[in-house]
């Protein structure tokens, strides 16, 4: 957006022309849009904007896309131990380690990516315990970015909080998609 007047919502207009807001996230629209009079003293914060605004809402495979969320989830799935995918497959599938058959699983995508999404979220929800897991995910993370034309500089905290996000959007769209599932099923019974 190039003039004040062209923002619509009356909030970020406001903190675009007081509080020198770079961007911010339409959720009527599903956009984001930068101000460009207070970025273009300060190109870096171009991507660093668009990367937060998408990630905060939409989530890390929203902003890599089906294909590199896909491979960063299969690269993430390669380097977990055997003791890390029996528990985050059980996790995914919803059953008991000991019912989880990772001979299986790992000739399916679906559990294993969603293992794998799962597995990196939690090193943003619990924090890290294992620095050179950590570092592997992170280097993972980077180079998705990276395969998509992203390459800026991102703390540990930047990087788990993008985690974090792509993994309570996939549970939000998990219970979009559960509350469908019980309307439809509540239709036939009626």
């Amino acid at each position: 957006v190039e003039k004040a007047e062209d923002i619509k919502n009356p909030y970020a207009r406001m903190a675009a022309q007081q509080y020198g807001l770079y961007g911010w996230y339409d959720i009527n629209s599903k956009k984001v849009y930068v101000y460009a009079p207070n970025i273009i003293n300060n190109p870096s914060e171009l991507e660093k904007t668009v990367l937060h605004e998408v990630v905060a809402h939409k989530g890390l495979r929203e902003l890599l896309g089906e294909v590199a969320f896909n491979k960063l989830c299969d690269d993430v799935w390669d380097m977990m131990s055997q003791q890390d995918k029996i528990k985050w497959a059980a996790y995914a599938m919803q059953v008991a380690s000991s019912e989880v058959d990772l001979s299986q699983v790992e000739k399916g995508l679906k559990v294993k990516r969603e293992a794998a999404d799962e597995y990196m979220a939690s090193f943003a929800e619990d924090g890290i315990k294992d620095q050179s897991v950590w570092q592997k995910i992170k280097q993972a993370v980077m180079d998705a970015l990276r395969s998509i034309g992203i390459n800026i500089q991102l703390s540990d905290a930047d990087i788990a909080y993008m985690l974090y996000r792509s993994s309570q959007a996939l549970k939000k769209n998990a219970t979009i998609k559960e509350k469908a599932a019980a309307k439809k099923k509540s239709e036939r019974i009626e």
